[in-house]
């Protein structure tokens, strides 16, 4: 299963917290580089200041004058100390003109500060941090890190006497505390859920629409006859509710236009079949006449059934919530009464949505089936995750597995035998099929091993 939200809001809100967080991310990332070039600037230049005050007033102090005023100008960045030799090996360039009283000897170095990757291997060629030098220098805190894997950006050698040297050395400001993370963790954090409830707003006022239309789709998958949805949401989703309502409108019209055909063809055919039984009714007592008869009775028994067959496709029977378990119960207790061998297994009651005279009729219908071909009838009613099942179980021989389709057809009979005498013309599962479809549902038929048929009314939740 795919761990990416199939839902429009949860992509939404998805997509707005990725985009909140890049952005976050980057501003801090693009703020913080640029407050530290500009903290890193304000230290260069408290450098060079405590630099130029130095070398004007070192020389005019005695040693141990000196060292008090090295450590009191000393900072956990900026560090000065005396040492017999100064800390830059060679001379790189002159420091920018602001030492008025610059000495003859000036050795400076300088590398640009990076705010990743700060720590750059120091240049052996350039600055030395030999053991003399290191035990002068005098950092409140000094570990090996800062010589190894040199974080100095700028350093500075004065000669004060031929056996002393002042030496400035420079690291870039700390980066950011565990405080300011969590600072900013917090703020992001607090935006990431702020945005979320505006995405859920904003998702729900946009997708309401949508899981309307959904609704009304369903519904009219189970065929309840429903008023236009009036368009609503942005313009491209009224766009699709129009649309909508034009695709049920049509199939209306033309479902209606159907039903009306069927009902005016089978009732327009009542008249001349009338008026042919009453001209066979005065000829005279013959076997012809008596096969006439019945063929007549076979056709009117077609037009009935075909009648109620455009009922049941015109069935404006609306749809209430029912008690499965006691409307099966009813109508096999009807039929049981009749003398049918019925057994139920209706251990759970199940409420669903139907019409009820229509579903009473497709239960009786396989009922009555199972029973005159298959012996005696087993209904049973459950429910899954998704759906609500009627089974009918019968101990017939079952229908041919190429047939189980063409049994559904109108007027289609699995043998002669089956006429209108002995078990109707074709049209008792049709008539079943179409009451399921109009809820929306399914009827499937399966063979049973050794034998026997099972139908099942496969209705939705």
């Amino acid at each position: 299963m795919s761990l990416f939200p199939r839902k429009i809001a949860s992509q939404l809100i998805l997509l707005m917290l990725f985009a909140l967080v890049a952005a976050q991310f980057i501003s801090t990332v693009v703020i913080g580089q640029r407050q530290f070039k500009k903290i890193n600037q304000n230290f260069i230049n408290e450098f060079e200041y405590r630099l130029n005050q130095l070398n004007q007033l070192i020389p005019t102090l005695d040693n141990q004058q000196r060292q008090l005023v090295l450590n009191a100008a000393s900072t956990g960045i900026i560090n000065f100390s005396l040492a017999n030799k100064p800390i830059i090996n060679k001379t790189v360039g002159k420091w920018q003109p602001i030492f008025q009283h610059a000495p003859k000897t000036l050795y400076v170095w300088h590398q640009e500060p990076c705010y990743f990757h700060a720590g750059l291997l120091c240049d052996p060629d350039v600055l030395d941090f030999s053991d003399n030098i290191k035990k002068n220098m005098s950092w409140p805190v000094i570990n090996e890190e800062i010589f190894t894997n040199s974080k100095v950006t700028h350093a500075a050698s004065f000669q004060i006497t031929d056996n002393q040297w002042l030496n400035a050395a420079l690291l870039p400001p700390p980066r950011l505390s565990a405080l300011s993370t969590n600072r900013t963790i917090t703020f992001l954090v607090i935006c990431g859920l702020i945005m979320i409830a505006v995405v859920t707003a904003i998702t729900h006022h946009i997708t309401s629409p949508l899981r309307l239309l959904s609704e009304y789709a369903h519904r009219f998958g189970r065929g309840e006859s429903l008023p236009p949805l009036p368009p609503q949401g942005t313009i491209e989703l009224q766009e699709t509710i129009k649309a909508f309502n034009e695709m049920y409108t049509r199939i209306q019209r033309f479902t209606n236009d159907r039903t009306q055909l069927l009902a005016a063809l089978s009732h327009d055919l009542r008249t001349p079949i009338t008026s042919l039984a009453l001209r066979l009714e005065f000829l005279p007592d013959c076997e012809d006449k008596d096969r006439m008869l019945l063929t007549l009775k076979e056709m009117q028994h077609m037009v009935e059934t075909t009648l109620t067959h455009v009922r049941v496709l015109a069935d404006t029977e609306q749809f209430q919530s029912v008690d499965l378990a006691s409307l099966i119960s009813s109508v096999a207790i009807d039929l049981i009464d009749l003398g049918m061998p019925i057994k139920m297994h209706l251990n759970k009651s199940i409420t669903a949505k139907c019409k009820p005279i229509a579903l009473r009729r497709a239960v009786r219908n396989l009922l009555e089936n199972a029973v005159r071909y298959g012996q005696q009838a087993h209904v049973s009613l459950f429910e899954t995750e998704h759906s609500i099942k009627i089974s009918v179980k019968d101990q017939g021989p079952g229908i041919p597995q190429e047939k189980l389709n063409e049994v559904l057809k109108p007027f289609f009979r699995l043998e002669s035998s089956r006429n209108s005498n002995s078990g109707g013309i074709g049209l008792g599962l049709t008539i079943t099929k179409d009451i399921i479809q109009n809820h929306g549902g399914q009827l499937i038929l399966n063979n049973l091993s050794p034998r026997g048929l099972e139908v099942v009314i496969k209705l939705p939740k």
